[in-house]
């Protein structure tokens, strides 16, 4: 856990600098031009529930997606779910991997949801984890959208711990501090935590 008043100010300034960087990403005449998206990792006792939010166009930019000519704006929402299990779901399985002391576990892609501004938030989970050592490394692989952009995107990647589901945990999301950020890279895609074992 983050115990100093110096870290936990330092991860709310960045958790600031992160939503200026996503709104500066989908604003037309931004003078931000990389690239950006956010996600959010939540670990729980028995597996992880995480979201990725990307612009309309990072979305757009995900291999396929444009031979699709999806109506992001239009799409109702049977249809954003069909674009999830259909298309996100077998990129996804390319290219997130999760692993506990390097076994992998599968990643799903739960649902997408469109927010008013042009934010798609991409949930994923991980079920039935095993922490069967003391100390546990806890292994994502993150490498979406960098074969399509190679060097120009990045992904700032905040980490929590809690065992909250559905509303109460998207309001978690929003109002505590995250224990560690990570900038997800074409270079670093690879982001490993140490995870003690759950007390019983």
């Amino acid at each position: 856990m983050i115990d100093s008043l110096g870290k936990k100010l330092l991860l709310l300034v960045l958790l600031g600098c992160g939503a200026v960087f996503m709104l500066g990403s989908v604003l037309p005449d931004s003078k931000f031009k990389t690239p950006l998206g956010g996600s959010k990792w939540r670990l729980g006792r028995t597996g992880v529930i995480a979201t990725i939010d990307l612009n309309e166009p990072l979305l757009r930019e995900i291999r396929g997606m444009k031979q699709k000519k999806y109506n992001f704006a239009k799409a109702s929402e049977i249809e954003l779910q069909k674009m999830a299990t259909d298309f996100l779901q077998p990129y996804v399985n390319e290219k997130i991997t999760v692993a506990v002391n390097g076994k992998r576990y599968p990643v799903h892609v739960d649902r997408i949801v469109r927010h008013d501004n042009d934010i798609f938030s991409i949930w994923l989970s991980v079920n039935d984890l095993a922490w069967d050592r003391p100390q546990n490394v806890l292994t994502v692989n993150y490498r979406m959208l960098f074969d399509e952009l190679k060097k120009d995107h990045m992904n700032q990647a905040y980490f929590y711990r809690s065992d909250a589901v559905g509303a109460a945990l998207a309001s978690f999301f929003d109002y505590t501090p995250a224990e560690a950020v990570y900038w997800f890279a074409y270079d670093a895609p690879a982001w490993e935590l140490k995870v003690a074992r759950p007390s019983p």
